[in-house]
This record gives structure tokens, C-alpha cells and sequence, in this order.
């Protein structure tokens, strides 16, 4: 059996956060500066852009846009950023996730995002969602294994897949790793962590 690829780290879900987060500090020049101004209909706009793009702009990026204000603003500048609606946003999208009963042991779903709605890749999504199915052996042409191996790096899925050069054609074999719990795990103390700091920092937005 041949490795044909991996879990590619730093693959594009958590390249779009890192990015998000870069562009804090412009976000937060934006918001500054349309109180200057006193556009109140941009504020509200880009407010609005924020707290319903989710869960394509990740919850991450905007309390990590709030720690920012936090750090760079007095308590008087930070009040003046009206910032209070995008933070009683994240306590209620991480309340409600948090809310949540934590994985089971024997649950191997994977939460897919994957956006092609070929037939190949709906196949793959079914594969992902199932809870009691860990692995797929998939007889598949060259150029149908290249689409479900980006499909899978891309979203950064925690998935191996190895191509079996038995046969024809050649068999694909998915395996949903351990970092199936791993990250659950990690994601969930990342909620909590944001959650007490959001907390904490209440009165100050």
C-alpha cells in the first residue's frame, strides 16, 4: 500500500482564522475611526458583518478581535468602540456550543464542510457524518482520488488517505484518525477559555 497523503497541517480552515486574525487590527482602525467620524451606519454595518457571517467567520477570530480592543483601548476609548453587541455575540455562540454535550467515545462524525457538490464528494460527506463507519475502501480512476484528496486536505479533515495500487482501478482507503477527539477536545477548552475571559471582561465593552 502506497501513502498518497495525510492530514496536511495548517491546511485552509485554520489558514482562514490566522488570516482573520491578522486583520484585526485594521477591522479595529475601521470601527475607531467611524465613531470619529460619526458614521453610525458604517459601525452598524460592519457590526452586522461580524456577528452574522458565523460560522464562516469563525467565533476564534472575533474574541480574539476583542482582546484586542481590550489590550490596545483604555476602559474609557473601549466603551466608545461600541463594541457590546459583538461581544454579547460570542458569550451566546460559545454558551450555545458549550451547551452541547461533548462527544461521545464511540462517535466518529465529522462535521463536514465540504463545498463541492460533485457526486464523489457527496459520497465523501456521507462517510464523514457517519458515526460507526471509521474507514472506506473506494475503487477510484486517478483524477477522482486527486479531487477527494484536496477535498480532504483543503477542509484539513481529520482523515489519512493511502491509495491501495491493487486492481483496477486502484482503491482509495479513507481513515478518520484520532484527532477526530483530539481536536473536539482542544476546540472545546478553547470555548471555555474564551468564555471565562468574555466573562471577565463584561463591563468593560
Amino acid at each position: 500500500m502506497e501513502k498518497a497523503g495525510g492530514i496536511r497541517k495548517g491546511a485552509m480552515l485554520r489558514q482562514v482564522v490566522r488570516q482573520l486574525i491578522e486583520l484585526n487590527r485594521a477591522i479595529l482602525s475601521v470601527i475607531e475611526s467611524s465613531g470619529i467620524a460619526r458614521h453610525g451606519e458604517l459601525h452598524e454595518e460592519i457590526l452586522r458583518v461580524l456577528t452574522t457571517c458565523a460560522p464562516a467567520y469563525p467565533v476564534r477570530a472575533l474574541v480574539d478581535l476583542l482582546e484586542t480592543a481590550h489590550d490596545r483601548f483604555t476602559r474609557d476609548g473601549l466603551s466608545s468602540l461600541g463594541m457590546t453587541p459583538l461581544h454579547a455575540h460570542c458569550v451566546t455562540e460559545l454558551t450555545t456550543r458549550l451547551a452541547a454535550p461533548a462527544r461521545a467515545a464511540a462517535d466518529w462524525s465529522i462535521a463536514a464542510r465540504v463545498t463541492c457538490s460533485c457526486t464523489r464528494c457527496a459520497s465523501l460527506v456521507r462517510f464523514l457524518r457517519a458515526p460507526d463507519q471509521v474507514r472506506l475502501d473506494w475503487p477510484l480512476a486517478k483524477h477522482h482520488r486527486a479531487h477527494i484528496f484536496e477535498a480532504v486536505d483543503l477542509n484539513d479533515l481529520p482523515v489519512s488517505h493511502v491509495t491501495r495500487r491493487t486492481g483496477r482501478p486502484f482503491t482509495l482507503v479513507l481513515e478518520k484518525t484520532d484527532a477526530v477527539f483530539t481536536r473536539d477536545a482542544a476546540e472545546r477548552r478553547s470555548w471555555e477559555s474564551d468564555l471565562k475571559w468574555l466573562r471577565m471582561t463584561a463591563e468593560a465593552f
